[in-house]
């Protein structure tokens, strides 16, 4: 998984409850990045902890609930980088 798509969840988080927050979600994953290279690869076991890290630390929704508002944030994400087209060839449900 690329970097890029943690910085998404990093810019969700960060948007919907604070950069404090975002802070304790990286303790309780158990990520001792702070800051993530968008064109670097990390594993792929990353996106699940960080949902199950929100989960805990916010306690709105599960794992899975965390999962699909990632992916939504994404779509938004990557828009804003100009690869709406991409985005858009992909589908409508892609998130």
């Amino acid at each position: 998984m690329y970097g890029m798509l943690i910085e998404s969840i990093h810019l969700f988080v960060q948007t919907n409850y604070g950069e404090e927050c975002w802070t304790r979600v990286l303790h309780r994953a158990n990520l001792r990045h702070t800051v993530f290279a968008v064109h670097l690869r990390y594993s792929d076991s990353v996106m699940t902890e960080l949902a199950e890290a929100c989960s805990a630390v916010t306690g709105e929704g599960s794992k899975d609930d965390f999962m699909l508002r990632f992916g939504r944030c994404f779509v938004h994400y990557f828009t804003r980088y100009g690869y709406g087209l991409i985005m858009r060839a992909s589908g409508r449900l892609l998130p």
